[in-house]
């Protein structure tokens, strides 16, 4: 939805403060405040106006009578609700100023009570007092930097390497990268730079958790499942902008774009290798206007290059670049759009990983390595550092944990890069906290089976499609290397090539800026 950049305590960067800020442009064209400086606090925010579109719901967000403000980035989904349910009198429509409410009237224990995909900065104009908050997935991005009683904290991390001048690579979040497809344990790109984790909060400048979802052993109904599956999308349907949705030949992004009720869908690949066929079959059983993106090797790697140039990280599978590319597209037509990720970590949906775990009890970890890895170089060592040693259970147990907490959020973080580069909101239902609530550590009944992945999404999808769904292998808006190699002739002849050559990349990048 935004993108913020906030300074807290210290001497402020002021003429560094500008460039930093407009570093994150890209993630609100709908308004740019003016950096605001006191002797507390320096900050920015950048609005992509989705919620109240109003002037008077532009950021940062202050009520009367107080001297406490708000940056926020995200979507509050039961807004409305907390209106009423509290007995709040917000001057606009906008689920900003239900936020800052709502931690007025109850402090910080009111993240419990929302629903939703957020990223904030509650602050004391005066003072220099502040309270943050990140969703409980990890949909929306958060980073920050301490230096004793100073914090900084961003939507993207390279703002705040632009802001302290320090683009140091984190040698440790690199190893991350090469053998995982992104950073996790609160690492980022950049050694000055931590990602705030998800589920957690601040509040007297103490990180705590909120939500754990290693807590969750449930059992589930497939009525319930549904019921709440379809809420999930419905309360994601935008009230004052159009929205649409993804589609590929898949069951989720079917799913989903059914009970979105979109008019319109889009599908992307290259002329080699694509889901074109397959999404468009899609379309025409939901009675959508459909477009299907052909991108060529050439916009590929250009778009791979320009997302480097500006955001100073490197890209962790291709088929990021392809969302990019499409998101760009979608942007000059809508601000939002519905996705179906998490399905496969919630759902075990990862057929070859999830029966390996459902067959062998016991865990092993070089196994679930070997299975997992995109490089075949990659690094033992640099899993084990994730603590997925920590988790307890049988395989299932502890794959299902690992996909949640560590590999989502990696994913997650692709996705917002790839659609907030061209200011768009993705949101994705199947990561409603929820959801997961009723179906983590449920086992694997109504999830996955020797011949069967996703089982309860595939029968909600024959359902609606009429038919039984195939399982086929997992796609997903593929990348063929091959083709791309041709182009800035260096074989990329797998994933884990792909890896090396955009960490190249990135590395040459943030050495023109004084590495």
């Amino acid at each position: 939805m935004c993108g913020f950049l906030v300074q807290i305590g210290g001497q402020s960067e002021k003429h560094r403060f500008p460039y930093a800020f407009n570093s994150l442009s890209h993630r609100g064209p709908d308004f740019s405040s003016d950096p605001e400086f006191t002797n507390a606090i320096s900050v920015g925010h950048h609005r992509l106006a989705i919620c109240d579109l109003s002037d008077h719901a532009n950021q940062p967000f202050g009520v009367e009578d107080s001297h406490w403000k708000i940056v926020f980035n995200g979507q509050i989904y039961n807004h409305k609700e907390l209106k009423y349910q509290f007995n709040l009198k917000p001057r606009t429509e906008s689920d900003t100023e239900i936020l800052l409410l709502l931690f007025l009237l109850l402090g910080k224990n009111f993240v419990k009570q929302v629903n939703g995909d957020f990223a904030f900065v509650i602050y004391n104009q005066t003072t220099g007092d502040f309270f943050a908050a990140r969703d409980r997935l990890g949909v929306k991005p958060l980073f920050y930097r301490r230096v004793q009683k100073n914090w900084y904290f961003a939507s993207e991390a390279h703002a705040i390497a632009r802001l302290i001048d320090d683009y140091t690579i984190d040698i440790l979040g690199q190893k991350q990268f090469l053998s995982l497809r992104g950073y996790f344990g609160g690492r980022s790109q950049f050694e000055a730079v931590k990602s705030f984790p998800p589920a957690h909060l601040i509040s007297e400048s103490v990180i705590e958790k909120y939500w754990d979802v290693s807590n969750l052993q449930t059992s589930f109904r497939e009525k319930d499942v549904k019921e709440l599956l379809i809420d999930a999308i419905e309360c994601r349907i935008p009230d004052d902008v159009q929205g649409t949705s993804t589609l590929s030949g898949g069951v989720d992004s079917f799913i989903v774009s059914k009970y979105s009720k979109t008019n319109t869908t889009w599908c992307v690949g290259m002329k080699v290798q694509n889901e074109f066929k397959e999404a468009a079959h899609a379309s025409r059983v939901l009675k959508t206007s459909h477009r299907n993106l052909q991108v060529s090797s050439e916009e590929f790697i250009d778009a791979h290059n320009s997302f480097l140039e500006k955001c100073l990280t490197p890209v962790g599978v291709g088929n990021q670049v392809l969302s990019q590319l499409l998101f760009s597209e979608i942007s000059r037509t809508n601000k939002v759009t519905l996705s179906g990720e998490g399905a496969d970590e919630l759902f075990m949906g990862y057929d070859r990983i999830y029966r390996w775990a459902l067959l062998n009890p016991r865990f092993d970890i070089h196994k679930f390595f070997d299975l997992y890895k995109y490089n075949p170089y990659g690094d033992i060592e640099v899993l084990e550092e994730s603590g997925i040693n920590d988790f307890t259970g049988t395989s299932l147990d502890i794959v299902e944990r690992f996909f949640i907490t560590i590999h989502l959020p990696i994913l997650l973080s692709r996705l917002d890069h790839a659609s907030m580069f061209s200011g768009v909101e993705t949101r994705v239902p199947f990561t409603d906290y929820r959801l997961v609530e009723l179906v983590f550590g449920s086992g694997a009944i109504g999830r996955i089976s020797e011949l069967d992945s996703k089982i309860i999404l595939r029968r909600i999808y024959s359902d609606l499609f009429g038919t039984k769904s195939k399982t086929n292998h997992k796609v997903g808006f593929p990348v063929p290397f091959h083709e791309i190699s041709r182009y800035i002739q260096k074989p990329l002849n797998a994933p884990g090539d792909w890896l090396q050559y955009s960490n190249d990349q990135f590395v040459e990048q943030v050495r023109k800026k004084g590495f």
